[in-house]
């Protein structure tokens, strides 16, 4: 049901995002067909999910605080747009849980490794979540970059610019162990790995520092 009703949605609006955004995709053929996988992306504005969602067929599920599923004058948008609903006092496990049962199953998820919106456009180190899915999931990681949003959305607007957007794939990557290496380092190393693959796609300066808009996340220390 949630995926029909997902192409409801699509056949509806995306026709009218990708004019409206004029959005040009790059890189289609690094995107595995029929197999769960991972985009990992950069994160300017509140509009990326959707130029993301614009470029798949396929639904593409993104973890949301479960009060956006149960509040009912929003309820319904978020179900039909097939997000995760989650508890934010949970512990991380049941995130990447989530997650991994919707890789198994073929499907797509999207992350945003920065955890938040950049700050000051640059791209921030990520946080492990991503390496720890894939870990559980064995899907590949697809590196994507999301340009022209900020334009769109610049900061203290809330009405988006009809500015062009590029959603740009980059070659997947794939989480393996390296011989006599300790877990919490190889999800470090696979995350930086899919950090400077995104900065190559986006153009960005890599920092090799968390967002300030979040906290340090304790399973990253």
């Amino acid at each position: 049901m949630a995926r029909v009703t997902y192409r409801f949605l699509y056949v509806l609006l995306v026709p009218l995002i990708r004019i409206y955004w004029r959005i040009r995709v790059r890189g289609r053929e690094n995107i595995p067909r029929n197999t769960g996988l991972i985009i990992a992306s950069n994160h300017w504005s509140g509009v990326d999910p959707i130029m993301v969602c614009s470029s798949f067929w396929r639904p593409v599920h993104w973890l949301a605080k479960v009060e956006l599923v149960v509040t009912k004058s929003i309820a319904w948008f978020f179900r039909m747009a097939a997000v995760i609903p989650v508890n934010r006092d949970a512990p991380q496990q049941e995130s990447i849980d989530k997650a991994s049962a919707v890789l198994r199953r073929g499907g797509i998820f999207g992350i945003y490794p920065e955890g938040t919106r950049s700050v000051d456009g640059k791209l921030h180190k990520g946080y492990t979540g991503v390496a720890r899915i894939a870990a559980q999931s064995d899907a590949p990681v697809i590196p994507t970059a999301v340009m022209g949003t900020r334009e769109s959305v610049p900061k203290g607007k809330k009405v988006p610019r009809p500015v062009g957007v590029e959603v740009r794939f980059g070659p997947p990557l794939l989480f393996a162990m390296q011989p006599g290496e300790d877990d919490k380092v190889a999800y470090r190393r696979f995350t930086n790995e899919i950090m400077h693959a995104i900065a190559k796609l986006s153009g960005q300066e890599y920092v090799d520092e968390y967002n300030r808009r979040r906290k340090t996340d304790p399973h990253d220390e």
